[in-house]
């Protein structure tokens, strides 16, 4: 007699990526701002309130899943505290993003409070600034400040209302039959991972270190994209800190991070070459240059990073 074989086991990622690639069929909001489980707490004209709780889409602790949280997280924050007040649904593109990590680990869950400093009124392109704190377990982590403009979706893109907007989410749970090869994409990249590295798979791709720096080569998907269908701002800063944390050695400790957005990131895969400018005896600074397939320039990243100190317990 032939046994049939055994169904494929379904864990609580594979169902939160299921509820997420269900939720990111509707316009409004992003498939990792699903799959990270972004909450708005709260969202008024003096501040937003944001937060990310550890689970099956966050395990803190991690260097790349910190930062790829933190970064989305900011970036999240910071475009919600200029729309709040704004009765439209326009969309915000990242200008610039800085993030300024105090060396605190983060523990349990990251919450973001975040407000808007200022509207450039004399420019032809219209932008704005926001600043966040994000704190985990009561104690600061990062400080993010960063600008974004006031620009309209490409041809034949509708933006939909964001959560905050709505007040609801899906909660939908895709079958297999149900999904797109693109979805089942985005599965297969964490077929045989646990929680802890999830987002390792889902964003980090694969790394080849060279003399001078390290470059970082990661394939894009649906997993990537923003509400209009190019990489999202805070998942593209992920991608370059992170190659500028694997060209140096795990003595080091990100510091800071600033990232220039030159174009809209698209296309099959995103290359990040992080090249490193200076080592000192304490301090260490890295360039990386981001592009997409088409050998464009999409990002350019500055990141300044700090000998740990072995000697503190």
């Amino acid at each position: 007699m032939t046994v049939p074989p055994a169904p494929p086991s379904v864990t609580p990622l594979h169902d939160l990526m299921r509820r997420a690639l269900a939720a990111s069929r509707v316009p409004g909001f992003h498939f990792a701002g699903h799959f990270l489980g972004v909450d708005f707490e709260t969202v008024d004209h003096d501040e937003v309130v944001l937060s990310i709780r550890d689970g099956d889409g966050l395990r803190l602790g991690t260097a790349d899943g910190d930062l790829f949280a933190l970064a989305v997280l900011a970036d999240v924050t910071l475009s919600t505290a200029l729309r709040a007040g704004r009765a439209s649904r326009e969309r915000l593109a990242t200008t610039w993003l800085q993030l300024q990590f105090t060396g605190a680990q983060a523990a349990r869950s990251l919450h973001a409070r975040g407000a808007t400093q200022m509207e450039r009124q004399h420019s032809r392109l219209p932008v704005g600034g926001a600043s966040a704190r994000i704190e985990s377990g009561g104690v600061a982590v990062c400080h993010a400040i960063g600008e974004f403009a006031h620009v309209g979706p490409p041809p034949g893109v509708t933006l939909g209302p964001l959560p905050w907007q709505v007040g609801t989410r899906s909660s939908a749970l895709l079958a297999d039959t149900e999904l797109a090869p693109d979805e089942q994409q985005v599965l297969d990249l964490v077929a045989s991972a646990d929680a802890a590295s999830a987002p390792t798979c889902l964003w980090s791709g694969r790394t080849q270190l060279r003399e001078g720096g390290a470059t970082r080569v990661v394939p894009l998907g649906l997993h990537f994209r923003n509400r209009v269908g190019h990489v999202q701002g805070g998942l593209l800063l992920g991608v370059a800190t992170g190659a500028a944390c694997a060209a140096l050695t795990p003595d080091y400790r990100i510091a800071n991070a600033t990232g220039w957005y030159l174009r809209p990131a698209q296309g099959r895969a995103l290359t990040a070459d992080a090249d490193v400018l200076h080592r000192g005896r304490y301090t260490a600074v890295v360039r990386t240059r981001v592009r997409d397939d088409g050998d464009e320039p999409v990002l350019e990243c500055m990141t300044q990073h700090l000998l740990v100190d072995t000697r503190q317990p």
